[in-house]
């Protein structure tokens, strides 16, 4: 199995290089004028619009983006990934990746971000070139695991000038418990999968970067906040309230924010929070071994809700074997080497290409760096990692 991933990470590398960093992704029909102004109505002829653009990119992912000339775009998230699977290999070529996200900043009030290369919808109006918080999470961790490895006085300014725009420039609320954040700076939504995921940055930066009292207890806050809106049969929606949503990729993220937050306080206060939460997930969100959209769409299933799946079960073995805990969720080494199997047999092309998703029986072959190339390449690193000389 090391041999067929080490293959599959050779062919998705050199088609990479060469197709190069400048790709599309799957959001980026909303730089279609039509596709926003049929956005910005809620007539019949304006969802019918939509909902015809979404169907003919889905079903024709390169030759439409062609007919509409859209351009390929370079995705900080994606890039985020490629240094942190480069991290892995403690690589002298993460420095030159680095420089490289760097010119995707974007300045801010207080410090630096990263967003889309598309506009981003909130409010009922689009903006263009701001930082996401998403984005400037992965980036952020991504710089920390660098410093981490090579710790350096230019790298240290960076994760600096990440965590100033998260602390000061988002949208903060305060909760009957804890803290809730949104996903940029104009827009109040309520988002839980990105407080967990911030609650984990920023511990992170205060435990391996610069103890920081204040960011620390806004990572608490932030924690209470998403435990707080867990339901009782263990789900976390999208957003609290009724009629939540429930999603795999933004559920795991979460579950894997939880495990970082504990194994990063050396405290075990969520625990049980987060075993119901993983057997939610397992219950409500899988379909035949694969990541189900939500809980009643079943398709498309994306290649990167498998990615963040293998993550969050490479995640329980380590916080296992670091605190003996977790000891109940059994989960074996050769299950997540089988799983990364069925990722190379079903998800990747024989050119080395991740697709995007499946949906029934069709793939679609968007050559997409965010979405599936690069989280695949990361995520096939780690497991060959974590497991080959275990």
């Amino acid at each position: 199995m090391y041999k067929k991933i080490d293959v599959a990470i050779e062919k998705a590398t050199d088609i990479m290089l060469e197709k190069g960093l400048h790709c599309y992704d799957k959001a980026d029909f909303l730089q279609l004028p039509i596709y926003i102004n049929s956005s910005k109505t809620n007539t019949f002829f304006g969802r019918i619009n939509k909902l015809l653009i979404q169907i003919l990119i889905s079903l024709f992912p390169n030759n439409i983006r062609k007919l509409f000339k859209i351009k390929k775009n370079r995705i900080a998230q994606a890039e985020a990934l490629l240094i942190l699977a480069d991290c892995i290999d403690n690589t002298k070529l993460v420095k030159n990746k680095i420089d490289a996200l760097d010119s995707l900043k974007i300045k801010t009030e207080s410090g630096e971000g990263f967003g889309l290369p598309f506009p981003v919808y909130k409010n009922d109006k689009y903006f263009f070139n701001i930082p996401y918080a998403h984005s400037t999470i992965w980036c952020l961790n991504a710089y920390i695991e660098a410093y981490k490895n090579h710790p350096t006085k230019d790298l240290r300014l960076k994760i600096g000038k990440l965590i100033s725009y998260l602390d000061k420039d988002l949208n903060y609320a305060k909760e009957a418990v804890g803290l809730s954040v949104s996903y940029t700076a104009y827009d109040k939504d309520k988002i839980i999968n990105v407080s967990a995921e911030l609650s984990a940055a920023f511990l992170n930066f205060s435990k391996n970067v610069e103890k920081t009292p204040h960011v620390e207890k806004k990572a608490t806050d932030l924690m209470k906040f998403v435990i707080s809106n867990q339901d009782s049969d263990g789900g976390f929606p999208y957003k609290p309230g009724p009629n939540g949503v429930y999603d795999f990729y933004h559920s795991t993220m979460v579950l894997r924010s939880i495990l970082a937050f504990m194994d990063l306080q050396k405290k075990y206060m969520y625990l049980n929070h987060f075993i119901i939460g993983n057997r939610f997930l397992q219950d409500k969100l899988f379909n035949s071994g694969y990541p189900k959209r939500t809980i009643s769409k079943k398709y498309p299933v994306d290649t990167y809700s498998l990615c963040e799946s293998l993550m969050l079960n490479m995640d329980i073995i380590n916080f296992q074997k670091k605190h003996n805990q977790l000891k109940k969720i059994d989960i074996k080494k050769n299950d997540i080497l089988s799983f990364c199997g069925l990722l190379i047999d079903d998800f990747q092309l024989k050119n080395g290409q991740f697709i995007l998703q499946k949906i029934f029986f069709i793939k679609n072959k968007l050559y997409s760096l965010r979405w599936s190339h690069a989280y695949c390449i990361y995520v096939l690193k780690r497991a060959k990692m974590e497991f080959q000389n275990a």
